[in-house]
């Protein structure tokens, strides 16, 4: 993961960076995120992750050149998920390295 270091050094450089506690985001390209140090949660059910399914399944279907298909054949695999990292946890794993 090479964007480690580079996202590290944005939070590091931001005016309140002791104040984040960790990277946090909804995809539904999470397979593989837990070998870097991310922690993958479902959704808490809701309007917000029904919509977010419905988004980003839209999404997919316009950007991915085989979007309509997967919709067709993967659905079952098109969920979103939560994928969270600890702040703590991006400088255990990925120090920047001193110049």
């Amino acid at each position: 993961m090479r964007n480690g270091p580079k996202t590290l050094s944005i939070i590091l450089n931001h005016p309140n960076y002791e104040k984040i506690k960790s990277l946090y985001g909804i995809s539904m390209i999470y397979r593989g995120t837990k070998q870097f140090g991310f922690t993958v949660n479902n959704l808490p059910r809701g309007p917000f992750s029904f919509f977010t399914k419905i988004y980003l399944r839209l999404l997919m279907s316009v950007v991915h050149p085989q979007g309509t298909d997967r919709l067709q054949n993967k659905l079952e695999h098109l969920v979103p998920k939560m994928v969270v990292m600890s702040t703590k946890e991006l400088m255990r794993r990925y120090p920047i390295e001193k110049l």
